[in-house]
């Protein structure tokens, strides 16, 4: 009988984690897919489309509709090309439940091509000096190790690796998102719980 007893505990605590890790994988999936779409409607140019993924108390800072302009200022800005290529998401966290919702952390890298409008009236000097002014500002504001200039092309290509907050009312489907700017701390901590920050090591 003991020997009984034992073995179906084995069995049992083997079929909870087997039950617990298929969820959490589940879990992931979702969250993965629903930031793909996110990542995909960006790089798509519908930026509509985009703020729906976001979290909505985000939109309590910056209006969506001003969002919404900002980013299509930028991505079709006649004096600058805007891309963003090859998103990857490397790590999803496992979800914590804080209060009344569920929140998980993503890190991706995605790859932005940069490049200025040609200047008719710029000579070659002038657009040396340009380059090596812009390459300056990307380097400190990405790193200098992130940061790479294609002569051929023009563009400055920026490899950027980035993290994000995901967050659910059920902790299954439906997760929007706050990307993590290190230089946005204050806005982070009225959008997502202290406890939360801390235990995924954000601003660490």
């Amino acid at each position: 009988m003991k020997n009984l007893i034992v073995l179906l505990t084995i069995v049992f605590a083997g079929c909870t984690a087997t039950k617990n890790t298929t969820i959490q994988k589940d879990t992931n999936n979702s969250i993965q897919q629903d930031f793909s779409n996110y990542l995909e409607k960006i790089a798509s140019k519908d930026f509509t489309a985009a703020m729906e993924y976001l979290v909505p108390e985000f939109f309590e800072i910056f209006p969506k509709q001003e969002m919404i302009n900002i980013m299509e200022e930028t991505f079709n800005n006649p004096l600058m090309e805007f891309n963003i290529k090859n998103p990857k998401i490397l790590d999803v966290a496992k979800t914590v439940e804080e209060g009344e919702k569920f929140y998980s952390k993503l890190s991706y890298t995605q790859e932005m091509e940069m490049k200025m409008g040609d200047d008719e009236t710029e000579s070659e000097a002038e657009k040396a000096v340009r380059i090596i002014e812009e390459k300056k500002f990307f380097d400190q504001s990405f790193g200098e190790e992130n940061v790479s200039y294609n002569e051929e092309t023009g563009y400055f290509v920026v490899k950027a690796t980035e993290e994000a907050v995901a967050v659910s009312l059920d902790g299954k489907s439906d997760w929007k998102f706050l990307v993590i700017q290190k230089n946005q701390q204050a806005i982070a901590k009225k959008l997502i719980p202290e406890t939360i920050l801390e235990t995924f090591d954000i601003f660490k």
